[in-house]
This record gives C-alpha cells, structure tokens and sequence, in this order.
C-alpha cells in the first residue's frame, strides 16, 4: 500500500523540475577510513557503492576497475553505507588490497541507496566520475575506450555504454572471458530526453558524467522522499538539460544474481510513478495527441502490471500487484482493456514518438578503432 502522502506527491511532481537533493541528508556523517584523495588532478573517480555485499562480489568490482588497460590517473571510491561499528567485508578487503588507487568512507548511519550515490559525488574531486555497482564488473577496455571518446567529443556531458547482463542465478560465467575487451566498429549517437518515455535509454551504471553537471541538476531523489527509483527519472532530466551520447559497445557487464534488483517492494511503487511520469508529458500535448499518449499510458501501465504479476519481467521473479490498489492508486476508472484502442494509441504514440526521436546526420557518429587518449 502506498501512502496517501507519497501519491500526492508524485501526481504533484515536476519530473523536470531541478531540486537540490544532496542537503537532504545532510545531517548524516561520512567518515574517510582509509586510503587518501591524490593531490595531484585526477581526469576520473570511479564511485562503488556496497551494502554488505559479500567478498566475492567486492573483490570481482573492484579488481575489474583496477585491472584497466587505461593510461590516466584516476581513483576509487569505495562509499559503505553499512553502518556498523565493526569492521565491514569491504573495508577488510579494502585493507588488505592497500592500493592507492581506492579510497574507502563509511557513512554513520544509513542514507539508502540514492543517498549514498549524493554523498560519493559530492566526496570526488575529479572533473568526470562513473558508478560501478558493486555485483557488477568492467571490461578491462572500459576506462580508455570512454576516455577517447569524451576528449575527442567535449560537449559530452554524460556518456552511457551498452551493458551486457550474466545470469550468474542459473549458471557458471566466465568471468575472465567476460573481462577482455575487443575493438572494432562501434556507434555513437546522441540521446533525446523523448527517447526515455517509455524506457530507460541509458543507465548509470557505466556512464561517465560531468561531475558539476551532476550537482547543477541536484543530484538523485533519496529513499523514502515520496515513491519509485530516481534513477530512470534523473536520467531523462538530465538528457532534457545536458548533452547525453550513447557508445554502442558492451563495456559494463551486469550481474544478475541475488542483489537489490531483485527486492520486489520497490517495483509496484516504480510502476505507479512511472505511469504519473507518462501522465506528466501527455499533458504536455494537445488535443488528439493528448488522448492517445493519455491512452498508450493506461494500456502500458496494465500490461506492466499483468508482466510483472506473472513473474515474467525482466525482474525474472513474480511481483505482488493488487488491481485493487492499482486502480485506486492511478485513479483508474476501469482496468479494462480496450485491445483496439489499445493497438490505435500505440501506432499513434509510436509514431508521434519517432518524429521527437529523430537522430540527425550530425548526431550520429562511426567510430572506428579507438585511437590512444593523451594522458591526464
């Protein structure tokens, strides 16, 4: 059930509007455990979030973001935020690495996920940072492959990649094969904020980011500040006031295995938001327009739902949804479906869609073999 003061807030909200989100938890300490800040300009600072992860994972993350085939300086954050007074899984393998390179804090108290994402971008003092989740790894051509690409392309301000998802849930994974990079052709294009309606175009994960834009546009939405996930929010926000380019090639490879992804509470919620989102920018449009984006919303919240109840989303496991709820909830008046309305909204808004999404000669770029970045 989703509190009635959290739902007047999202159908309140401004998906576009800039709010300062990083004083939010201001009140909650960061301590710096281990490691120091190099005096010298860093180009990069990977951010690595953990919450009590095991080794396994740890050491997979962070040996990837070590073990790059790069030739600038750039540093680790490690940001804890599982706050015991004990020594964490993290800050022991943390010490025992001993590398320069990482740099370990440790908040005092909990501040979720989103939080803790705030705190770690305020921490960095490089001009670029990137996330790694910290079940994820890197492809040893990661650093230098997205390095080449932002020196040469200065008006980038975020660059996403393509990620590879390995099911580690029902099998073994090769990860030292996963881990070698290839070169080759590969595309780069840039990203309307329209091509997010529906979907989440590009991720954090993998993105390098301008870190002053970051905090020009607030940062993310912590945890328990109304319903959903800031992240597919913020990522649509900042292509709407920023320039975000998308490199076609898999350098980000996301596990999937038994992490936060798979905590089903936070996925009813994101469905709700994500159906006020829609209703925000079909209210931007008129008359007929209106209608089918108005249409195509309802009709995709309910197949979501009925996905997402059979256990067949990507989420891989069956989420709990209430029709009940559901058409309380998004004030639904039925949750009938109209197959041939349903199919004409669709057609309409898809196409409405491809005319905002057009890409121009001018936005779309071959890359051949990536050439050598000079070093920071």
């Amino acid at each position: 059930m989703i509190l009635e003061e959290n739902l007047k807030e999202v159908k309140e909200r401004d998906f576009l509007k800039i709010c300062n989100h990083y004083d939010d938890l201001v009140q909650i300490e960061t301590k710096l455990i281990f490691g120091k800040h190099y005096d010298d300009k860093v180009f990069l600072t990977i951010i690595l979030p953990v919450y009590d992860h095991p080794e396994e994972f740890i050491k997979r993350a962070l040996d990837s973001a070590l073990n790059q085939n790069c030739n600038y300086k750039y540093q680790i954050i490690v940001i804890d935020d599982y706050a015991i007074e004990e020594q964490t899984v993290t800050e022991k393998y943390v010490r025992k690495l001993n590398d320069s390179r990482v740099i370990y804090y440790k908040n005092m108290k909990n501040m979720g996920v989103f939080g803790n994402w705030n705190r770690a971008i305020l921490l960095a003092k490089s001009e670029w940072i990137c996330f790694l989740h910290s079940d994820d790894f890197l492809k040893d051509n990661y650093l230098q492959n997205m390095y080449d690409i932002v020196r040469s392309h200065p008006d980038i301000d975020q660059l996403a990649c393509n990620y590879k998802k390995l099911d580690f849930l029902n099998g073994e994974v090769d990860v030292q094969s996963e881990i070698h990079g290839t070169s080759g052709k590969r595309k780069l294009r840039k990203v309307k904020y329209t091509e997010y309606l529906y979907e989440m175009k590009t991720s954090v994960k993998g993105s390098f980011y301008k870190r002053d834009k970051l905090i020009e546009i607030g940062g993310f939405r912590s945890q328990g500040d109304g319903i959903g996930l800031d992240d597919y929010p913020l990522m649509m926000k900042f292509a709407y006031y920023f320039n975000t380019y998308l490199l076609e090639e898999e350098l980000y490879l996301n596990s999937w295995a038994c992490n936060d992804s798979l905590n089903t509470k936070h996925w009813y919620p994101e469905l709700v938001e994500n159906y006020y989102m829609w209703l925000y920018f079909a209210k931007k449009e008129k008359n007929i327009k209106r209608f089918f984006y108005e249409k195509a919303a309802k009709y995709l919240l309910l197949e979501r739902a009925r996905i997402y109840k059979s256990g067949k989303s990507w989420v891989g496991v069956p989420i709990k949804v209430d029709y009940g709820e559901l058409k309380h909830d998004c004030e639904l008046t039925n949750i009938d479906i109209n197959r041939l309305l349903e199919a004409i909204s669709f057609v309409m808004v898809y196409i409405f869609q491809k005319q905002k999404n057009r890409i121009g000669i001018e936005e779309l770029v071959n890359i051949e073999e990536m050439k050598t970045g000079d070093s920071e």
